[in-house]
């Protein structure tokens, strides 16, 4: 349903598998970034870490069954 990845020295990517959800702002396509996850999220500082991005990450979640 997600995962975790390192991208840079400064950023983390977040993988989340969203099907029927449509990319929109910080909720980017996957691109080439994963094909085992539709949608990317770049984190760049704790503060990123938001109420949204564990809300993607219990849609993603409870979509997994």
């Amino acid at each position: 349903f997600a995962l975790v990845q390192p991208s840079t020295k400064t950023r983390l990517d977040v993988g989340l598998r969203l099907d029927a959800v449509e990319p929109s702002g910080r909720l980017e396509a996957s691109g080439s970034f994963n094909t085992m996850v539709s949608h990317r999220v770049r984190v760049e500082s704790a503060d990123e870490v938001d109420e949204q991005l564990v809300g993607w990450l219990r849609a993603a979640y409870d979509d997994a069954g």
